[in-house]
């Protein structure tokens, strides 16, 4: 089940749960035909949904029973509770087809008895069910008219839900930045209605958004903070899910111990509770954690494991990906059977029909063979990962312009709400008044004055919010250099750049000696401030054609064009020089800062940056172990 379906459970189920829990003290009347008469309690309800997670399917059959019995009757409040519970039980089931069925029949008895709470509840639903098919523009008016339907009802924990979708739709076409302004309103909202229910939720989400801006330190915090909470409340399952979270970011930032940590904590928490699928999901990381160690033939007994669980519990995805990393790890070995793994994988993707899946099953497969000494194997798979990006990348381009507008009617759709609200405000206190007429059309003229200043305003936000985000896409939060994208990106172009020119090219990889010393003993603010000074440092001492970047924790990649070994050994004495000379505010003058170098002088055999930056890692622990403040290139 991938992120976006198990967000939307999680709202569903929520919006479900939580919704005007008063409305249901109503008995049941025998219905012509029956012959079982059922008392449709508050007790009889709550009985039947605190079943839904361990017998879904009996639920689900019981909740059809009871709404087909009532349909075409009186009793609108109990068969709407119906409604959503059938709902809830769908969507545990991913089948979104269904929940839109229903969803449908639960507005038209909203409407019926004139319930904005419940409309809003339902329009939601429906938006949620069309979120695979990526009907952006009917998702979004269903969800603007559910967001003004929850304020005419004043229902503030209505409004909260829908931003909470209106959140998944903006993550969902990439404008991430509304996406983070939607969720942190309804995280207001929550705050100010006391609904803690939610506050594990919306938290994760934040979290979520703030890894995809690639702050994630940020997004660190927000994670343990989701995981204070699930402590508190002792949910045993949500814990194991946050330390696996948390234990994927700690991976992106290369900081394998603490990965360790967080993701054997999910495993223990996972086998105590029984929960077997995260026992796999938890296997899978503690692989790829041995992998990093060069323990591969571990990591390859982790991913059966982990595969066994995946086949039982028929989690395609998992084990397209499963099979692929252990393919990679069984050509590390030379194992020669390896692309076995491969052809596993590739019937599982063509029953999937995934493009990303797809690319994924290339890229491994060129690895796979690369390693296996199968060249001209590798460079088939490698033509064909090219032919799928590229087409990849040309419908993404066809399709932004198309997301964009959706944002923008979205925003627009709000004005007008609002200007709805405030209009059906003064027809309500101005009815008695003898100048209503003229006081309305005035107040109109203003409004729409109004509105067209916000929609002159919020389309210079919408260009300030693309510089911005360009900006936070491609440079360091603290340091403001180039992030690991960004260097990429240059190293790759330079790559291409160089064979053509048949120039020296040469990438470095820097390591800060004994930082995590320094953070340590005294503080991540003069951590901090180191790494922002050897920032500003290198800067000043690359040539014009140079490029560095920060690629992790105290890591930073050179990419030093029309440069061989020799001169980047020049460069590297150089930047020791400058070092010597940097005093850091916090930091005792004996503590001189010094770093480590590992690099490569690439040479034709080099088809890929990712396989150079391996051997610069490679020459890097040379550097470490012979004693730091050493520069290696091969």
């Amino acid at each position: 089940m991938n992120r976006t379906c198990l967000l939307f459970l999680k709202i569903i189920i929520l919006m479900i749960a939580l919704l005007l829990p008063g409305y249901y003290q109503v008995m049941a009347e025998s219905q012509p035909g029956s012959t079982k008469q059922i008392n449709y309690d508050e007790q009889y309800f709550t009985k039947l949904e605190s079943r839904i997670q361990s017998e879904v399917k009996n639920v689900l059959q019981e909740a059809k029973s009871q709404e087909k019995r009532l349909e075409g009757g009186e009793q609108y409040q109990n068969y709407m509770r119906f409604i959503k519970i059938i709902t809830q039980c769908l969507s545990l089931l991913e089948q979104h087809n269904e929940i839109g069925v229903y969803a449908n029949k639960g507005i038209e008895v909203a409407k019926r008895v004139g319930d904005h709470a419940y409309q809003s509840l339902f329009l939601s639903m429906y938006a949620v069910s069309l979120m695979p098919e990526q009907e952006y523009s009917q998702i979004s008016r269903k969800l603007n008219e559910a967001l003004l339907l929850a304020k005419l009802a004043n229902n503030q924990k209505a409004e909260a839900d829908v931003l909470l979708v209106k959140g998944q739709l903006y993550y969902d076409i990439g404008d991430y930045e509304l996406s983070l302004e939607s969720y942190l309103e309804a995280d207001k909202i929550f705050d100010s209605i006391k609904d803690d229910s939610n506050k594990g939720l919306i938290l994760g989400e934040i979290a979520i958004v703030y890894s995809e801006l690639g702050q994630l330190e940020t997004a660190i915090s927000y994670q343990k903070k989701v995981l204070a909470l699930q402590k508190e409340n002792n949910d045993l399952m949500s814990l194991s899910i946050g330390h696996y979270n948390i234990s994927t970011s700690y991976m992106d930032l290369k900081d394998y111990e603490k990965a360790k940590a967080h993701i054997h904590k999910a495993y223990d928490l996972s086998k105590k509770i029984g929960d077997t699928v995260g026992i796999g999901y938890a296997l899978k990381e503690i692989a790829m954690l041995k992998s990093k160690e060069g323990n591969y033939e571990s990591a390859i007994l982790s991913l059966n494991s982990a595969l066994l669980i995946f086949e039982e519990n028929n989690l395609p995805i998992m084990k397209v990906l499963s099979y692929l990393t252990r393919a990679k790890y069984r050509a590390k070995v030379k194992d020669l059977d390896a692309p076995e793994d491969l052809k596993f994988a590739k019937t599982l993707v063509d029953k999937i029909g995934s493009k990303h899946r797809l690319a994924d099953y290339y890229e491994s497969a060129a690895y796979v063979y690369f390693e296996l000494g199968q060249f001209e194997s590798a460079s088939e798979m490698y033509q064909q990962l090219l032919k799928i990006n590229k087409k990849y990348f040309d419908e993404k381009s066809k399709s932004s312009l198309k997301k964009l507008q959706v944002s923008f009617d979205f925003k627009q759709k709000e004005i007008e709400n609002q200007l709805l609200l405030k209009n059906m405000e003064l027809r309500k206190t101005k009815l008695e008044q003898a100048d209503y007429r003229q006081y309305i059309m005035l107040l109109i003229i203003m409004l729409v004055g109004f509105a067209l200043i916000l929609v002159v305003f919020f389309l210079h936000k919408q260009l300030k919010s693309k510089e911005l985000y360009r900006h936070l896409a491609m440079y360091d939060e603290l340091t403001q250099a180039p992030n690991r994208r960004h260097i990429l990106s240059f190293a790759k172009a330079k790559l291409v750049e160089n064979k053509a020119l048949k120039q020296s090219f040469t990438i470095a990889i820097l390591d800060i000696d004994l930082f995590k010393a320094i953070n340590d003993t005294y503080g991540h603010d003069v951590g901090d401030r180191v790494l922002q000074q050897f920032s500003n440092l290198v800067a000043t001492i690359l040539r014009g054609g140079d490029r560095f970047g920060r690629i992790g924790g105290e890591e930073w990649l050179l990419v030093l064009s029309a440069t061989t070994k020799k001169q980047a050994k020049v460069v590297f004495k150089r930047l020791q020089r400058a070092l010597e000379g940097m005093t850091v505010e916090g930091l005792p003058s004996e503590n001189r800062i010094t770093v480590s170098m590992g690099g490569i002088e690439l040479s034709k055999k080099y088809r890929s940056i990712d396989a150079a930056i391996k051997k610069a890692d490679e020459a890097l622990y040379q550097a470490k172990d012979s004693g730091r403040n050493k520069a290696i290139v091969f």
